[in-house]
């Protein structure tokens, strides 16, 4: 994913990448720039890495899934570049909808992968159906990158984020939109409770995976970007390592 969205986020051209998105939906590297076929092979070793220890599995269905996300991943982050070469703003409900795809919907998928007799084909599809614990998780994911990220962002050109969008659609202050984007992070932790306290079809196993991955992400951007700059990260890991708890 980081690979991906690096590519469309800061290294190809608009019509270099409108050419990838069509190789990733053929799932063929025919006539693209070195460069872009080397990312395109490395997004298909990894597919190719997994059928044999899938298929011993009997979950080959595993792989068709996540190629299918990806090609969706492709084609979501090719319209955020399209809005930035059209300099359009999206309204919150089409940054929303695009966003759950480029932000925690691919991950959620991924991990699936790897949760074995936990995540059968029924698992995958309810997960593709977008439950609201999981569009409760990329909504919160994305906000919490966006919060962290935009000012850096703003150095570059970019797609507008959360922040952005709030302020320029509901002519918003910058402190009102914060507060806006905070009470939805709210919300979207409540969304997330509530899915794991009321009776589910899938595993407990599954929503905790989903819980686990957006706690992770918070810890991740609730001092800033990093994602990008690991040395934020510094005290919580000498706090999880090397400072022992005293029993």
């Amino acid at each position: 994913m980081t690979l991906l969205d690096d590519t469309y986020d800061a290294y190809g051209t608009f019509e270099e990448l409108k050419q990838f998105t069509n190789a990733v939906e053929r799932w063929d590297a025919v006539d693209l720039p070195e460069y872009l076929t080397f990312v395109f092979r490395a997004l298909a070793n990894l597919h190719e890495e997994l059928e044999v220890p899938l298929a011993a599995q009997g979950r080959s269905y595993c792989v068709d899934r996540l190629r299918q996300r990806f090609k969706y991943l492709a084609s979501a982050y090719e319209l955020e570049i399209r809005w930035v070469e059209d300099g359009y703003a999206p309204t919150m409900e089409e940054y929303f909808a695009n966003r759950i795809v480029t932000s925690m919907g691919t991950l959620l998928l991924a991990s699936f992968v790897g949760m074995g007799e936990f995540a059968k084909v029924d698992a995958f599809d309810w997960l593709q159906a977008n439950p609201r614990i999981a569009v409760a998780s990329a909504i919160l994911g994305r906000l919490f990158n966006d919060l962290a990220s935009s000012e850096g962002e703003r150095e570059r050109e970019h797609i507008a984020g959360a922040l952005e969008c709030y302020m320029k659609e509901f002519s918003l202050s910058k402190q009102d939109a914060i507060d806006e984007i905070y009470r939805r992070i709210d919300d979207g932790w409540k969304d997330i409770n509530e899915e794991i306290l009321r009776p589910t079809t899938v595993s407990m196993h599954l929503l905790m995976r989903i819980l686990n991955l957006t706690r992770s992400v918070n810890v991740l951007y609730k001092d800033g970007e990093a994602f990008t700059h690991q040395e934020i990260l510094k005290d919580d890991l000498e706090l999880l390592f090397s400072n022992a708890i005293p029993v």
